[in-house]
């Protein structure tokens, strides 16, 4: 079935084989081997690793032209000597600067070749008409890989993109996919980028927009078959470092994965899966249900968790942020969306750290698998007082008085070193599959799908608003077809008006749901199948966009919840296609709790199992 597989590799991927119990703090400047373990990162010791550092690009234009004019054969020795002296900046940790992570543009400006005739409708870097192998070839060995060995001297990991940036449209099988493959290709199969993949990881897009099937539609699929094909070309050639992962949407959306992850043919020296792949995420003001007008931080961790999902279950790098308040003096633009920005600082986006920051620190810190690349150098460090006397002081500095704390540069010397001194963890997500389809937190259960509500996790209880409505959104419909019933278990009996609806016709709560009222009731099996919405249309148990509670409002209508699980006996939760041990053959080697620590072999409820013949299973001992 295609579920069983789906969970079987999103578990492999999430499933952590090592003792963590020992972790310490990752030694800063320390660029030996990282790896995806379980949602996070860790060094070869095993120590969850978090990256904070800059993006870069090595054109003329971009470096404001501080060390020549011309891309291009022979022009390689100044580009390298000018990056040599911001890696010194940015991790002079002397002087505040904490950098261990670099995003590399493999800018264009190298890679197209100038002799060739541009055609096409795509304008600036993402038309791809003048692209040269050749020269992405010759670059790679003359520039990209000596420039990215330079980070990783400074005590920096390093992300290289690829260069330019995505059309507007993107399709499967079309003429950019062709390109990806040909440019990570090229990439994957140089000797130096293989014998890098301990340090050196693969983003394999710049902000892709809208992406298409084969046929030009918009599918939940879609975003995985442009991206699968090229992670099996990149471990095809021999390539066994971390590979990003982009979204749609500027790289905001990455809802279609939750039905179609990503999964990494990668295995390793026992014929285990090996799943070293992680999400790259972008994050501006006003993204995410974060702005300067906006400070509510419940909200901007559900609205990310809401449209970045896997950040439950892979590490996340958000490779492109950056913020500066509002410049009376200075000048604004239009965004990537056609909106205006308000003028700021120097950075692309406006909004303050006090503001903004709040929200976006708030969902970083909240999850403990995200780490983040300043969109540039220039974000970062006032390079010109660098290049003039060798001091380091966060960007804009200057302009604003002399404390950018208020924008990304100042508050980013303040968090980096904290962050650089701490010891990471990620969060841990229940792994019991049946709870987890309606999660009681702060952040995935919404106590305002409809009028304000309010819910406290630590209770259960729900008071929604007005003829309001509180429950789960989910980012792709979630799929109750192979179960009998959803059980709704309440801590005291339900007031009258109560009741559970879920939502299969569309996304939206003005759609007709199928309703069961609650009244009276603590305790309630509500079928799945054979039933009819509110307005007769049949019931898709295979598509539930909402589901939750509805009550008149207020408090003397408050729920108190205990439980909602799906269950085949009415009465009892159940996994998700999970095994009693009595199934499994050949006979279990290791068994591991969901935290993914050698247990006992009589271990009992939900476990891993290492079975004879090398597959890692979960299984339920009763």
């Amino acid at each position: 079935m295609k579920k069983l597989s789906i969970l079987f590799m999103a578990l492999v991927c999430s499933i952590a084989l090592s003792n963590v119990a020992n972790a310490q703090i990752h030694k800063w400047g320390d660029t030996s081997r990282l790896r995806v373990e379980g949602n996070h990162l860790v060094d070869q010791e095993g120590n969850q690793v978090m990256l904070h550092g800059v993006m870069d690009t090595p054109s003329p234009y971009f470096s404001g032209f501080r060390w020549g004019y011309n891309c291009g054969y022979g022009y390689e020795s100044e580009c390298l000597k000018y990056f040599e002296k911001l890696f010194s900046a940015v991790t002079d940790t002397a002087q505040g600067s904490w950098c261990n992570v670099f995003r590399l543009h493999l800018d264009p400006c190298w890679t197209n070749d100038p002799s060739i005739p541009s055609s096409g409708s795509d304008t600036g870097e993402a038309n791809i008409s003048q692209f040269s192998k050749k020269r992405l070839t010759d670059f790679l060995q003359s520039l990209y890989l000596p420039l990215a060995r330079k980070a990783k001297n400074h005590g920096m990991y390093v992300i290289m993109r690829p260069p330019g940036v995505c059309p507007q449209t993107i399709q499967v099988g079309g003429a950019y996919q062709q390109y990806l493959l040909t440019v990570w290709d090229v990439v994957s199969k140089m000797p130096g980028t293989k014998s890098s993949s301990d340090w050196l990881s693969l983003e394999l897009a710049n902000e892709p927009v809208r992406i298409v099937d084969a046929n030009g539609n918009e599918t939940n699929a879609a975003m995985h078959d442009f991206f699968q094909p090229i992670v099996e070309k990149i471990r095809a050639n021999g390539f066994k470092g971390i590979i990003w992962i982009p979204g749609g949407t500027w790289q905001q959306n990455y809802r279609p994965y939750a039905e179609f992850p990503i999964t990494d043919p990668m295995t390793d020296a026992d014929g285990n899966p090996d799943c070293q792949i992680g999400y790259a995420v972008h994050f501006y003001p006003g993204w995410f249900s974060t702005s300067d007008s906006q400070t509510d931080t419940i909200a901007s961790i559900r609205s990310f968790l809401g449209s970045v999902p896997v950040v439950k279950t892979s590490p996340i790098m958000i490779t492109e942020v950056d913020w500066s308040p509002q410049n009376p003096n200075g000048q604004g633009h239009y965004n990537e969306s056609g909106q205006w920005v308000l003028p700021n600082y120097g950075t692309w986006a406006t909004g303050s750290t006090s503001k903004f920051g709040k929200g976006f620190k708030a969902v970083v810190d909240y999850f403990g698998n995200i780490g983040w690349t300043l969109t540039h150098t220039h974000d970062y460090i006032d390079i010109d007082r660098y290049l003039a006397d060798k001091t380091v002081v966060p960007a804009f500095t200057g302009a604003m008085n002399g404390d950018a704390y208020e924008a990304c540069s100042g508050a980013c010397f303040k968090w980096y070193p904290q962050y650089a001194h701490t010891e990471h963890k990620a969060r841990v997500w229940n792994t019991d599959e049946s709870s987890e389809m309606f999660p009681l937190n702060e952040f995935e259960f919404n106590p305002s799908i409809w009028e304000n509500g309010t819910f406290d996790p630590a209770t259960g209880k729900l008071v929604t608003g007005q003829y309001g409505f509180g429950g789960w959104q989910y980012a792709s419909p979630l799929d109750l077809s192979d179960y009998q019933y959803v059980v709704v278990k309440l801590k005291r009996n339900a007031p009258g008006s109560a009741s559970f609806r879920m939502f299969s016709k569309s996304s939206s709560y003005w759609s007709s749901p199928y309703m069961t009222g609650l009244g009276g009731r603590s305790t309630i099996a509500i079928p799945l199948h054979n039933r009819k919405n509110d307005d007769g249309s049949a019931f898709d148990p295979s598509h539930i966009y909402i589901a939750g509670f509805w009550t008149n409002g207020g408090n003397s209508e408050a729920i108190y919840i205990d439980q909602v699980f799906v269950s085949n006996d009415g009465s009892n939760p159940v996994g998700i296609e999970c095994p009693s041990i009595s199934d499994l053959s050949p006979a279990a080697v290791e068994t591991f709790n969901l935290n993914g620590q050698r247990t006992s072999d009589d271990a009992r409820g939900f476990v891993i199992r290492r079975l004879g013949d090398g597959r890692v299973v979960k299984a339920f001992v009763k």
